[in-house]
């Protein structure tokens, strides 16, 4: 489990959650007021490792209490200041 916070409406609006049975391609997210979360929205999320992770994510299914979302990119540091993984050493030069 995970502490997350669900960023929509243009970055005016947050909604703390818990994600769980995360994955490379999506998550489990439960919380109240879950129903008040768009279709998709950014998810912010620790790494694990004390940084700080954020993916694009899409509602493919919900519960009252429970979503499960699929990512729809790869994962970013906010910060801007490191690359996209995906981007190569050749690329970057």
């Amino acid at each position: 489990m995970r502490e997350g916070h669900c960023i929509f409406n243009n970055g005016f609006s947050d909604l703390s959650v818990l994600v769980r049975n995360i994955s490379a391609t999506g998550a489990k997210l439960t919380g109240d007021e879950l129903h008040f979360l768009p279709d998709q929205f950014e998810l912010r999320m620790s790494d694990g490792l004390g940084g700080v992770v954020t993916r694009r994510a899409k509602r493919m299914w919900s519960k009252p209490d429970s979503m499960g979302v699929v990512f729809l990119d790869a994962a970013r540091d906010p910060s801007g200041d490191l690359p996209p993984p995906s981007v190569g050493r050749a690329a970057q030069r």
